[in-house]
């Protein structure tokens, strides 16, 4: 999965979250992809999305995917997302 990928993947989920206001894709020449989190507090929260090996790998690893560690949880139990949690 290439970061165009992941920066997908990352606003469709986000954007879905109760307590976040607005995700955007940003890129520069600097830190070639990104988000921008916006919560409804105002808060705003830049995070780089990078891959190792994405420009190498034609096609994800089976294995690769199996060994994968489970996703942390982002709601909290009231539901919201916090930037601690982002």
């Amino acid at each position: 999965m290439g970061p165009e990928q992941v920066q997908e993947l990352g606003t469709e989920i986000l954007a879905k979250g109760p307590d976040i206001t607005s995700v955007e894709r940003w890129t520069d020449t600097g830190r070639p992809s990104g988000l921008v989190i916006t919560f409804s507090s105002g808060a705003r929260l830049w995070t780089g999305v990078t891959t190792a090996g994405a420009a190498t790998a034609s096609e994800p690893s089976t294995a690769a995917s199996a060994a994968a560690p489970p996703l942390p949880a982002l709601f909290d139990n009231a539901g919201k997302i916090t930037a601690a949690r982002a």
